[in-house]
């Protein structure tokens, strides 16, 4: 039997960054920390920003104080891989761009990102929910939300709840069995799988997404050599 890991919730009508202000905080027990706006988002990459009007996306950090784990790298995975798993309740199904982003038709729909400070690890994720059309269309990427997908309304409230089961499940699972358990539905949704991409790192390739690893990294092909990957960007050459 998993033992699951309760996460305390707390909400803020604004706030500057969950992400930032988690990081700054001492939590005495593990914390979820939910918004309805940011005021000064963080993204994964240094200079970007997770941009939403107020009431439109779910805004949510997973805080851990004195939380050790043998492999800080799979957490922003893990996370995302709990968002795929929300969406599927409601019969949507995006794809796992590699290494912690989610689609939907080609666009972007939800990120997550992972860090570790001091005495503190902070995960962190954004989905685009209720977001319009029009105000998606302000963004520097293609980016979607599940409203304009599908042309429906969602309670965000009820996305939030049911994230903070599902991420207290998977991190659980996590512990006791590392990152296996998750790589079969991830590869089963992996975006670009056999498809020809480059790949943003420390050096620019173009190569072939063959699946996602057990320890998290990508497997990448790249002429007649496959390549175990553990950072980079990948965009698609079609």
């Amino acid at each position: 039997m998993i033992r699951l890991m309760r996460f305390q919730r707390q909400h803020h009508p604004k706030i500057t960054s969950t992400h930032k202000w988690a990081l700054e905080q001492s939590f005495p027990s593990p914390q979820m920390i939910t918004a309805d706006l940011q005021t000064d988002s963080v993204g994964r990459r240094p200079g970007t920003r997770w941009l939403s009007p107020p009431q439109t996306a779910l805004l949510a950090t997973f805080a851990l104080p004195h939380y050790l784990t043998p492999h800080p790298e799979n957490l922003a995975q893990i996370l995302a891989s709990s968002l795929m798993s929300v969406a599927q309740t409601f019969s949507i199904f995006p794809l796992f761009k590699w290494p912690n982003d989610l689609l939907l038709s080609s666009k972007k729909l939800a990120g997550t990102m992972a860090d570790i400070e001091k005495e503190i690890t902070v995960i962190s994720c954004g989905m685009n929910i209720n977001t319009s059309k029009e105000d998606l269309a302000k963004v520097d990427i293609p980016a979607t939300s599940l409203a304009a997908e599908t042309g429906r309304h969602f309670d965000i409230e009820a996305i939030a709840d049911l994230l903070n089961r599902q991420f207290s499940h998977d991190l659980s699972l996590f512990e006791q069995k590392g990152f296996a358990p998750f790589c079969a539905p991830i590869n089963k949704y992996l975006a670009y799988r056999d498809q020809l991409v480059t790949l943003e790192g420390p050096k620019r390739l173009s190569g072939i997404v063959k699946e996602v690893h057990s320890d998290g990294r990508l497997i990448f092909e790249v002429g007649d050599k496959r390549h175990l990957i553990a950072s980079g960007s990948l965009h698609s050459n079609y």
